[in-house]
C-alpha cells in the first residue's frame, strides 16, 4: 500500500515515513474495519473528527450554505478528490 501510495498521504500527499515524524496512520473505516488506504497523521485525526460530527457539520453547512450538505460525501475517493494537489 505505501509502495501503491508513492509514500504519500492519500488525502494531502505529505511524505510518509514508517515509524518516525510523519508516520504512516492505517485509515479504516470504523463499521466494518475495512483498510481505506495510508494517511499522515493530521488527516488521521481531521478525518476520525469529521466521521464523528458528520452530521452535525453537514447540517451546519444546510443551514448556512442553502443545501451544499449532500456534497460532503465521506469515502476516502471523495475526500481524496476534493483536497487540492501541492
Amino acid at each position: 500500500m505505501f509502495e501503491s501510495q508513492g509514500g504519500l498521504c492519500a488525502i494531502c500527499d505529505r511524505s510518509l515515513t514508517i515509524g518516525k515524524q510523519n508516520a504512516c496512520h492505517v485509515d479504516h473505516c470504523h463499521k466494518t474495519g475495512t483498510v481505506r488506504a495510508l494517511l499522515c497523521g493530521g488527516c488521521n485525526t481531521k478525518l476520525g473528527w469529521y466521521e464523528r460530527f458528520r452530521d452535525r457539520i453537514e447540517d451546519y453547512i444546510e443551514k448556512f450554505d442553502g443545501g451544499d450538505a449532500e456534497m460532503l460525501d465521506c469515502t476516502v475517493e471523495n475526500l481524496i478528490a476534493a483536497v487540492p494537489r501541492q
